[in-house]
């Protein structure tokens, strides 16, 4: 059995079709382009297989002969979150953003999440499994051919951790940033992380400058970032500002930090003061967003007014910020909403 074809990329392509048919890269080439810029999935109608029919059939043993289906679409003021169901019968769920001039991705890197994130659905499911390569490449594919959307960005903020899936989310941007395949630049691609200091490091030993790191904050101290981020009791935030104070960044580069206001928990003033100081010796921006309910939530979602009473406090002190708007709560595709806690009971049923 061989590697599924959307988990390879160019190079490892041409290196098995060689081994396997002893064909030159030209063929190899030409497929990739064919797969991955146009859809062709069965590689019919290439002029490079006009003369020679039979030669397009011992290629076709390399190429997916099926691909995962997509079980549901939800559309919900102008997001649409699709479920892809694995081979395995578990679902992956990703959502196509629409921005003013382009869309931007968001694809998960696993089925649930063992991060714990108390204010996180997804979180709640706790971990099912890491997705592979081609499932996370294939929610791109889908997003671009099947549902007909031009896709700009990719952001890895849905389901999961992606350090927790370090080796194959990296090998899922190489293929993303292939010039003869998707070609997406890694400026337009961005890992979000709980902060995983492990994985920001084996990060920056790449030397990618140009792809983008998001951390998810949600807490100006330690104390509150225990409570509702597990992971800030073995890595607390001043592990983190260093790490990420010594990231490599390009000339004009950034690190975004999110941070998700929930009313009563991280939205004092003192709370203004403790996220200043942390942001101050980075290179940083803060993307504010109003926390979106779950189900069983014992949170309370911030007021407008309250989202902008903060947002404000912050803008005075110079803080380079934006506030992202909620969208897509009402199909739970909003940040912090994806993750089907029916799935992981049934599992834990069986």
């Amino acid at each position: 059995m061989f590697e599924h074809f959307f988990s390879l990329t160019l190079s490892e392509f041409v290196s098995l079709i060689k081994n396997k048919l002893g064909k030159r890269e030209f063929y190899s080439h030409a497929i990739y382009s064919a797969i991955y810029k146009k859809g062709n999935i069965t590689i019919e109608d290439m002029p490079e297989f006009v003369k020679v029919k039979q030669l397009r059939n011992s290629f076709l043993e390399f190429l997916p002969q099926e691909l995962l289906e997509i079980s549901q679409i939800q559309e919900s003021n102008g997001l649409t979150k699709f479920i892809t169901v694995t081979e395995d019968q578990l679902e992956i769920e990703s959502v196509v953003i629409p921005m003013s001039h382009y869309n931007t991705l968001c694809i998960s890197s696993q089925i649930g999440c063992k991060m714990g994130c108390t204010f996180c659905e997804t979180g709640k499911m706790g971990l099912i499994r890491s997705l592979e390569v081609f499932e996370i490449i294939t929610q791109v594919y889908l997003a671009i051919f099947q549902l007909k959307f031009d896709i700009k960005n990719i952001v890895f903020m849905g389901m999961g951790e992606p350090f927790d899936n370090f080796d194959n989310v990296i090998q899922a941007v190489k293929i993303l940033t292939e010039p003869k395949g998707f070609s997406f630049s890694k400026s337009n691609i961005t890992i979000s992380t709980v902060g995983r200091i492990d994985g920001i490091k084996k990060l920056a030993k790449l030397n990618w400058p140009r792809l983008n790191l998001a951390i998810s904050l949600n807490a100006p101290n330690n104390l509150i970032r225990s409570e509702i981020m597990p992971i800030n009791r073995t890595t607390p935030l001043e592990e983190l500002q260093k790490v990420l104070m010594e990231y490599p960044l390009r000339k004009s580069g950034i690190i975004l930090i999110e941070y998700v206001l929930i009313k009563d928990v991280n939205d004092s003033d003192k709370n203004v003061e403790e996220l200043v100081e942390f942001l101050l010796p980075l290179r940083a921006r803060l993307n504010l967003i109003a926390y979106n309910p779950g189900t069983d939530t014992v949170y309370k979602r911030p007021s407008e007014e309250e989202m902008f009473l903060f947002y404000k406090k912050l803008a005075d002190k110079n803080v380079f910020l934006c506030r992202r708007k909620s969208r897509g709560t009402e199909s739970m595709a909003a940040c912090g909403q994806l993750g089907n806690l029916k799935l992981r009971e049934a599992l834990s049923g069986k």
